[in-house]
């Protein structure tokens, strides 16, 4: 299934807006949320986290390959930092205002951190996230859908 070249065009343009004022944090949120969109409409029936990692792994590869890298130098699995990057980073970030969260994402120049505050399996285990990197393979990603 392919999207529709006009709901491409707006997410760019969206996401473009949003950078020229700079705000990291937020233009990595939003791409987050449009990823969970696109997967949960790429991808049926898999559940929001498996459709959301499956978008990163087939659609922007240079996000995926240095996700395994950084899981590799962690010596975890594959995939780990992955469920990092959904589960502190998009997460953290949609959930920002739930008492409960477990994760900080803290904007950093052109990077996001995010911090585990509660959850001691990941202390100190942080995972930096190159905003433009990840916000440039995003919008090369929307040519492949």
């Amino acid at each position: 299934m392919s999207i529709d070249r006009q709901i491409k065009n707006s997410i760019r343009r969206s996401i473009l807006r949003t950078m020229k004022a700079n705000l990291n944090t937020a233009v990595v949120l939003q791409a987050c949320c449009y990823i969970d969109g696109l997967g949960s409409r790429l991808f049926k029936g898999s559940g929001n986290r498996k459709q959301f990692k499956q978008y990163v792994e087939q659609y922007m590869p240079e996000t995926h390959d240095l996700l395994k890298k950084r899981s590799r130098l962690l010596h975890k699995a594959d995939g780990y930092c992955l469920d990092l990057l959904w589960r502190d980073i998009r997460c953290g970030l949609v959930h920002a205002i739930h008492t409960k969260t477990t994760s900080r994402i803290i904007g950093r120049g052109k990077t996001s951190v995010h911090l585990n505050t509660k959850d001691k399996r990941y202390r100190g285990i942080d995972l930096v996230l190159s905003s433009p990197r990840f916000i440039d393979d995003f919008l090369k990603s929307l040519k492949n859908i």
